[in-house]
């Protein structure tokens, strides 16, 4: 009989510590998973941080205006020049339509998709009161080139033209005169060389600000 007690001890001797040892164990392994996943969601946090910081360099957002953005909206506003607002036009679909009264054409550039696209790279690039000025209000007073329709952008082709346009961007240079907070001074030079009987190559120099709104910044005209 006493060997079957001291038996019988032994085994619950054996299952308490097998059932300290398997707790030990689980909390040794929870602990190792707690500490993983911390781990991961670290590193996971770490690259939304990076990711959303170099989004906002690349477009722009935040109060400091960088080099590289006075660039990006340099050169998107000689492309508006060049392709939107003034001497050249996008690619159009060969057939016209008759939208109240207005002779369309429906742009075909993969850029702008469709006008709310197009809307938004032009409040990308100017202030608020300027790019309002281009989709409403351009090139007269409440006529408006651009031509939203059933969300599809269309261009009214009685209101397309250009002059004679003797400007060379290709290596154009920017230099700031004044900057603060919300506002930036700034030439760009670039070169011009005019039809003559000896046609000379001169500087060309325009003026334009940058302003931030909305928490980016933008310009305030176009540069011809």
């Amino acid at each position: 009989m006493m060997r079957k007690k001291l038996l019988i001890g032994c085994v619950l001797v054996s299952m308490v510590l097998i059932c300290a040892c398997q707790k030990e164990t689980d909390d040794n392994r929870t602990a190792t998973v707690q500490t993983v996943a911390k781990e991961q969601m670290e590193t996971t946090m770490a690259e939304v941080t990076e990711n959303t910081e170099a989004a906002t360099s690349e477009n722009g957002s935040g109060t400091e205006l960088t080099e590289e953005r006075l660039k990006w909206l340099v050169d998107e506003s000689i492309y508006c020049n060049r392709k939107l607002f003034g001497m050249g036009n996008l690619m159009l679909d060969e057939e016209s339509i008759n939208h109240e009264g207005r002779e369309l054409r429906l742009v075909k550039e993969e850029k702008f998709p469709d006008y709310a696209t197009f809307e938004e790279y032009v409040r990308s690039v100017f202030c608020e009161e300027t790019a309002d000025m281009y989709l409403h209000n351009f090139p007269y007073e409440g006529e408006a080139r651009y031509v939203n329709v059933d969300g599809k952008l269309y261009v009214d082709t009685t209101l397309l033209g250009a002059k004679g346009y003797y400007v060379d961007w290709s290596e154009y240079t920017i230099e700031i005169k004044s900057q603060a907070q919300d506002r930036c001074e700034f030439t760009v030079t670039a070169s011009i060389e005019e039809p003559a009987a000896v046609p000379k190559k001169e500087p060309y120099v325009v003026e334009d600000v940058a302003v931030l709104e909305d928490g980016r910044w933008l310009l305030e005209k176009m540069l011809y």
